[in-house]
């Protein structure tokens, strides 16, 4: 800021702000609280280790495994530990009750002697401890990962992946195991003479999926016993499209023989414009139950209405949205829906829940803070511009916790007199405390039980089936092109994964998938 205004932010090893120290010109000009440093990065060496709040804190020191790779004596150039605070800590700061007490999270980085990651510790939000070890081939591929995990109590949860490749430095094989039970070959995986992938195999070979290519190698078919779709391009029924759009699409899920599809239309720019279900193998049954429809969009892309149609009751199909969409700019304003009928079962449909000129409110960084139509009177977000509180009319209200990297680690619905947590740490999922769901690379383990849950999905990566590991169909979900939930759907809410593989939460009809960086309204598009 020139040469008489300078500022210094100095590392002197002290327990405050992580061991930094600021000073200068500029410092006798603020006022309030001293500068809040969310994320603090340390290189080259551990000495941050002896300096800060670490150094009575042995689990962090490095530890032998015997089977990975050891650790080297030297990090030069190398990101050596981490620290972050919660994104709480900045409302705290904001509000002024903020002090230096506020507790960091901390990760420590080894390597081995060629610079790999050899281990990585951290404590997470829970009061536990993560520890991860991996081992490498020559080539810099991980062969082996095993992580341990202590989270609200005591309890040592452990989890290991190996690996292995083909010629080629693909991946044929990843092989699970939970504590110290049975490994559990997850994929398997085999290519075709051109790298492409032509078949997968979950849980020691049970369950089959097979894809299929058309010469340009776009995916045209996936085969499996739970999940079959086909993919038309330039041929089908539909309107021939040369460029990669899809003409048309059938699948049939779970148990189920019915075949379903869409035919698909767009505009000169490629935009959607039109999805007509059909059922039947050459898509001539049962037509328009579940249409979607663009009709139109603006100069900016933003879409200027919605029609959709469903299940209205429970032999009954029609029109369930007729929407149409006003903005200012680029933001939503208002949404009204002319179409009488609601949707039947657990499908989705837009709830017109007010009718005014403006029902949609923002702050001043463009984040949405009312949905009348929801019935949301507040949202509050943090430094991050990510959601951090939806306050509902009836009192209900739903909150959020984040790392200072935007990772999601709590959330709390408050329905009523209903109080649930959800934690995420790491790959582990902890409702109220106790460990239910441990994530893997193909679904994931309900830990009451030990049982593994493989998710089945279509070309765009949508769960479609959700198959356990003696093949029995636990879930069936079935799609609009924009992501909502077709009525027909054989939910059984075994998980929350659905759109994308992203996480659904319907509570309190909120009806939104977390996509890290922004939720999203699958029915609005």
């Amino acid at each position: 800021s020139g040469l008489s205004n300078w500022y210094v932010c100095q590392y002197v090893g002290s327990t405050e702000y992580g061991g930094y120290q600021f000073s200068g010109s500029l410092m006798a000009g603020l006022v309030g609280p001293k500068p809040l440093v969310q994320v603090i990065n340390y290189y080259d060496n551990y000495d941050f280790m002896y300096r800060t709040d670490l150094s009575a804190r042995d689990e962090f020191r490095y530890t032998h495994e015997e089977g990975f790779a050891a650790t080297s004596s030297g990090a030069k150039g190398m990101l050596t530990g981490i620290a972050k605070l919660h994104t709480d800590a900045y409302d705290q700061y904001r509000n002024g009750e903020y002090g230096v007490d506020s507790p960091y999270n901390y990760s420590v980085m080894y390597y081995d002697d060629r610079g790999r990651l050899s281990q990585t510790v951290s404590d997470n939000h829970l009061g536990g401890m993560d520890r991860d070890f991996f081992s490498y081939d020559f080539n810099g591929n991980a062969l082996r990962h095993l992580h341990r995990q202590t989270g609200a109590g005591n309890e040592i949860l452990s989890d290991s992946y190996t690996y292995e490749y083909d010629h080629a430095e693909r991946l044929v094989k990843a092989l699970h195991r939970l504590g110290d039970a049975q490994e559990v070959i997850l994929i398997d995986n085999v290519y075709d003479d051109l790298g492409r992938l032509s078949r997968k195999t979950f849980h020691n070979g049970l369950l089959n999926t097979s894809y299929s290519y058309n010469i340009r190698s776009w995916l045209t078919g996936i085969t499996g016993s739970s999940f079959e779709q086909v993919l038309h391009y330039t041929d089908g029924t539909g309107i021939p499209y040369y460029n990669g759009n899809i003409s048309s699409m059938v699948w049939k899920s779970g148990e189920d023989d019915i075949m379903r599809g869409y035919h698909f239309t767009y505009d000169n720019l490629n935009r959607l414009t039109n999805a007509v279900y059909e059922e039947g193998s050459v898509l001539v049954q049962n037509q328009n139950r579940f249409n979607e429809q663009v009709t139109g969009y603006d100069k900016m892309s933003n879409i200027l209405g919605i029609k959709r149609s469903g299940q209205t009751s429970s032999t009954g199909y029609g029109l369930i949205d007729d929407l149409a969409m006003s903005y200012n700019g680029n933001q939503l304003k208002s949404v009204s829906d002319r179409a009488t009928n609601s949707v039947y079962g657990n499908g989705f449909d837009f709830k017109d829940g007010v009718n005014k000129e403006a029902e949609y409110e923002y702050d001043e960084n463009g984040n949405m803070t009312k949905d009348l139509n929801k019935k949301i009177l507040n949202i509050q977000y943090n430094c991050l511009n990510l959601p951090s509180r939806i306050e509902f009319e009836n009192g209900h209200v739903i909150s959020y916790l984040y790392d200072a990297d935007g990772i999601k680690l709590r959330t709390t619905h408050i329905i009523g007199s209903d109080t649930t947590v959800t934690d995420y740490c790491g790959n582990v999922i902890y409702e109220n405390g106790i460990p239910v769901k441990l994530l893997t690379e193909a679904g994931y383990v309900t830990l009451a039980d030990s049982k593994y849950h493989y998710f089945v999905q279509d070309h765009l990566g949508n769960n479609r089936v959700v198959v356990d590991q003696s093949g029995n169909v636990e879930e069936v979900n079935h799609y609009y092109p924009f992501g909502g939930l077709l009525s027909s759907s054989v939910s059984n809410a075994v998980q929350p994964y659905k759109y994308n593989g992203k996480e659904l939460d319907r509570k309190n009809g909120l009806d939104w998938y977390d996509y890290g960086a922004r939720m999203y309204d699958a029915a609005l598009g």
